[in-house]
């Protein structure tokens, strides 16, 4: 577990920076945490004694010998003083000198050491004094070395697993009565100490306020150190301590509103709470919502300066004056999502990125009528914690730096560097060679050591990185973990070659292989989900609780075959014998780089999660032993050459040790918990759509193909046939902006109709201003607040307020904050301003009644004239849009301005998932219904148009692109078409599916002469967008 502290208060209790020699045991019998003192922890005490009693005592005695000091018997004269510096000097003088300097350094690291001793032994914090700080960071290491010989263990109760109920708030149309209050268990939460951090920090961070790092300091003063001590002092604490942080209340399932919960409220006047409560039924059908429970660690998140421009921000600690000011923080955090698990930004964005993918394809393939299915409560919560925790611009940009610098090796003819390991943290990309090179740009050497090459992550890069196509240089490159000065640690595993997760303690308990299972876990779902890690193949043996089966991902393969995976493997490497050669290239991964092998030197990976025989082990380590000419890589959980690096991880994963670095970091894990819940997320992502599809499609009848390719034209669309010759807007991504439709120009009536029908849903009045409007089918906007009341830096996390509250009324304020910051801890005053203010920016109506009422007992609403685009769209067309009239369906799409929620920041509206989901499913029915009434009656530009608006809400629907090339051919525009069904074909390439058989058949149908296959459209489409 990892913290992040903020600037350190003047008085507030502060780190020191010594290294933890002891580690923590827990007794099988009593259950009770116990020092244990492993082999290699002695062996350094009795070292550090021996150079102790060297550096006290040896110096003394060879001074004595060689240039013994003599004491003067009275003060010397002029005469003497000037003899001295003008006779020719025979060494007496200097040695003299020099015995003189090296007996003041003596005494000074000797009283360093007395004073280090005492501070030891009675529990003192040391400042740093003048002239002595080396000999004080010299004497402290020794001693506290020295100090693990005398320490006795004492054992303490072991603190409680972290444990976080998953909670289920009211439906919008539903309340709790008041004093109903259930309880879930409490929280304790056991935080890794790295350097930097402060008592008054981690308090801040998990209480939500530092002044109460009292409270932490009596739930952690009985629990043994891993070096043996105990924290006596609030202003000394050490890397590598565990700090025990209390939770004095508990997580509630249901409460009522606090008393207390809308403080701001005493500034109001009576006249200002508005009128009536906002009833339940203003958000049908957008999707169950509980509160994310608090993870063990929150820290604020580092984005890369690229990110920075574009940012929409987490809020920040209450009285901060900006909420919105993105944290540029240096270190890259872990974030701690419950008990056993931690995932890095990098692997958040990578879980976050495949089930988008998933939900995208259940999207192209719904059926009108069809609903996605959706995630239990549970599995919810965790979905918006990883969506939370994700750094997609960090991945971005370190993709980006190595892909260029891999070009730049190709374009220069130069070997790839022997990148072993990765280093990010906010300011910098460290690339750590095992053979020192000459630094290529865009890196540097660090320190001129050119085998730590640098980026600076606020530079630009020299020269555009290359194009995903680009093979990346490192694709089995995983996240560790983030070590104790705040950096994220990756290693490539191909240039490492084996990677041995083991525990460091040997535990009775026999639970060690849970944490070693929940290390491997978040290294595979790493390797299945990060951008370079689809360019090698990976092998697991082992279950993990069927989470490599759930994930089905193409380059990961699950088996228990291990005999089978060793043959194929053997085959493998004695077959690449031949392309390595040809690359003339010392490494697997520099001809890779050259491109001279095509995919022939793409890396495996094996993950052994399973138990191996004698037999297995040998063929594996001949393997191993021939694998720096193949590009072959193999976790391990007990190592199977010498050259292996290991991992070993303490009993608890909340610390291990990274060799041959000798590096400390707190691991990503991932337990069988988050392992299922993770598996049910991507399960809920991945099944097909439910329910009954209405099947509206028919042949197109209009004319054939052979009549359009004679150029007869349907009399009805010749008016618009260069109108809709137009093309269809080009859509890519989830969140891209998108613009909205246009009217055929000339078409003033229908110009008008959209105009007048979107007057009369925007609140366009002319005898009193507008109540505010809340827009969300599109870029989320909130129109009509009081001009100039919003703060630039809190503007876009009011507008995320009012946006939940339009979707969920009557929100409790656990949570408005389980939603808003999910997983913190929020202090109370950071909401409250919140509300504050965003209650003034709303402003009040013509007879001053708020339209962000004071809180009652119902919780958190709007009033009732604050109405969005997503209410009045669902009052037009209701559940079943076949069923309403044909004006009020072109009403609703003229509400739709592009993908609901477009254009979000990734670190924000993690709780709008399943209700974008949902308004994408009805804005998609609404345009295929529509779309088949034009169809129907021969009006293709309508058809177009309704298609288009889909679109833009999804943009891979099968059913509208059919929709959109029989729109084209009823007009008779045979380029347009020919560009749709390669668009269309180029999308479902991109999105890694093939076109349904409709969809083939339709293609096939109208464009006869004309490519019909896959593979030819998809080449004419790379013809088209080149």
């Amino acid at each position: 577990m990892s913290v992040t502290a903020p600037p350190r208060p003047s008085g507030s209790p502060s780190a020191g920076h010594r290294r933890s020699p002891v580690a923590s045991h827990r007794d099988p019998a009593t259950g009770r945490r116990r020092a244990v003192r492993r082999a290699g922890d002695v062996l350094r005490g009795l070292g550090a004694a021996g150079a102790l009693v060297t550096l006290l005592i040896g110096p003394p005695l060879l001074l004595g010998q060689m240039a013994p000091l003599l004491v003067p018997t009275s003060f010397p004269d002029t005469a003497d003083l000037v003899a001295a510096f003008t006779t020719p000097d025979d060494g007496t003088l200097f040695l003299r000198a020099l015995a003189l300097v090296a007996s003041v350094a003596w005494l000074s690291f000797a009283g360093a050491v007395v004073l280090e001793v005492l501070a030891a032994v009675r529990g003192w914090r040391l400042p740093p004094l003048p002239l002595l700080s080396l000999q004080q960071r010299i004497a402290g290491g020794l001693v506290a070395s020295v100090a693990v010989l005398f320490v006795a263990p004492a054992a303490v109760a072991a603190p409680p697993a972290m444990t976080a109920a998953a909670t289920s708030p009211p439906t919008p149309a539903t309340s709790l009565a008041p004093g109903q209050a259930p309880q879930a268990p409490p929280l304790t939460v056991q935080v890794a100490v790295h350097g930097g951090d402060t008592l008054w920090g981690i308090a801040a961070h998990h209480l939500g306020d530092g002044a109460l790092y009292p409270e932490l300091v009596d739930a952690t003063r009985d629990v043994t150190q891993p070096d043996g001590r105990h924290l006596q002092d609030a202003d000394q604490i050490y890397p590598g301590w565990i700090v025990m942080v209390p939770s004095g209340s508990t997580v509630p399932t249901q409460r009522p509103l606090d008393s207390n919960a809308d403080a701001e409220e005493s500034t109001e006047t009576p006249g200002a709470s508005g009128s009536g409560a906002r009833g339940g039924t203003r958000a049908p059908d957008v999707g169950a919502v509980e509160p994310a429970a608090p993870r063990a660690s929150a820290p604020n998140r580092a984005t890369s300066p690229s990110s920075r421009a574009v940012s929409t921000e987490r809020g920040g600690a209450a009285g901060d004056s900006g909420d919105d000011a993105v944290d540029d923080a240096v270190a890259i955090n872990l974030w701690v999502l419950g008990a056993g698990v931690a995932l890095s930004g990098l692997t958040a964005a990578g879980i976050t990125g495949l089930i988008r993918r998933r939900r995208r394809r259940q999207q192209r393939h719904r059926r009108q009528g069809q609903r996605l299915p959706t995630a239990p409560p549970a599995t919810q919560t965790v979905q918006r914690q990883v969506h939370a925790a994700q750094d997609p611009y960090t991945v971005e940009q370190l993709d980006a730096a190595l892909r260029a610098l891999s070009a730049r090796c190709h374009r220069d003819g130069t070997a790839l560097p022997d990148v072993r390991s990765i280093r990010l943290t906010g300011e910098r990309i460290e690339l750590q060679l095992g053979t020192p090179a000459l630094p290529l740009l865009p890196f540097t050497a660090a320190g001129g050591d050119d085998s730590l090459w640098q980026f600076d992550r606020h530079a630009a890069l020299d020269e555009p990185a290359p194009g995903p196509d680009a093979p990346t240089p490192f694709p089995t490159l995983v996240v560790l973990g983030r070590d104790l000065d705040g950096g994220l640690v990756l290693v490539d595993l191909e240039a490492v070659g084996e990677l041995c997760v083991e525990t460091r303690i040997a535990s009775a308990r026999g639970g060690s292989a849970d944490e070693v299972e929940a290390v491997l876990s978040a290294l595979v779902i790493d390797l299945a989900t990060s951008p370079w890690g689809a360019e090698a193949d990976v092998v697991v043996t082992g279950s993990f609780d069927g989470l490599v089966t759930t994930l089905e991902v193409p380059h990961v393969e699950q088996t228990d075959d291990v005999d089978g995976v060793l043959d194929q493997v053997e085959r493998w490497a004695a077959d690449l014998q031949e392309a390595v050669a040809l690359t003339h290239q010392a490494r697997p991964a520099a001809g890779r780089a050259s491109g001279d092998c095509g995919d022939a030197l793409r890396p495996r990976v094996l993950v052994i999660g399973s138990a191996l025989r004698e037999d297995q082990r040998a063929r594996l380590a001949r393997l191993m032993t021939g694998a720096q000419s193949v590009p072959l890589a193999v976790i391990s959980t007990t190592a199977i050459t010498a050259t292996a690096w290991t991992l070993a991880v303490d009993e608890y994963a909340d610390l291990a040790l990274l060799q041959p670095l000798s590096l400390r970091l707190s691991p990503q894990q991932l337990g069988a918990e988050a392992r299922a819940l993770l598996a049910t997320a991507v399960h809920t992502a991945t099944v097909p759509t439910s329910g009954s599809p209405r099947n509206l499609e028919e042949p197109p009848s209009a004319l054939s193909a052979e009549e359009v390719e004679a150029g007869a034209v349907a009399p009805a669309l010749v008016a618009c046939s260069e109108d809709c010759a137009a093309p269809v807007p080009q859509t890519s991504g989830d969140d891209a902006a998108r613009t909205d439709p246009v009217a055929p120009p000339g078409d003033a009536a229908a110009e008008d109709g959209r105009t007048r029908r979107a007057r009369s849903y925007s609140g366009d009045r002319t005898t009193a201003p507008a109540p505010p409007r809340v827009l969300v089918l599109g870029p989320v906007e909130v129109h009509g607040p009081r001009p100039g009341t919003a703060p630039s830096n809190n503007l876009s996390t009011m507008t995320e307020l009012v946006a939940l509250l339009a979707l969920y009324p009557n929100s409790q304020p656990h949570l408005v904050d389980g939603l808003l910051w999910p997983g913190e801890r929020v202090p109370r005053t950071r909401r409250n301003q919140l509300i504050s203010r965003t209650r003034a920016w709303l402003g009040s109506d013509a007879d001053g009644a708020r339209y962000l009422p004071l809180a009652k007992s119902e919780g958190y609403q709007l009033a009732p004239a604050v109405r969005s685009d997503w209410d009045d769209f669902r009052e037009l067309v209701g559940d079943d849009p076949s069923s309403v009239a044909t004006s009020q369906l072109l009403d609703a799409l003229d509400l739709v301005r592009g993908q609901p929620f477009a254009g979000v920041h990734p670190f924000r509206y993690a709780w709008a998932d399943v209700p974008k989901q949902t308004m994408i499913e009805l804005i998609v029915d609404v345009a295929v219904e529509l779309a088949e009434r034009a169809l129907g009656d021969g009006d293709g530009a309508q058809a177009r148009r309704a298609a288009a608006v889909g679109l833009q809400a999804e943009p891979g629907s099968e059913q509208l692109w059919r929709a959109a090339m029989r729109a084209e051919h009823l007009a008779g525009n045979r380029g347009a078409l020919e560009a749709l069904a390669q668009r269309f074909t180029g999308l479902a390439e991109e999105l890694g599916d093939d076109l349904e058989e409709e969809t083939h058949e339709l293609i096939s149908r109208l464009l006869p002469r004309t490519a019909r296959t896959r593979d030819d459209l998809s080449e004419g489409s790379r013809h088209v967008s080149s």
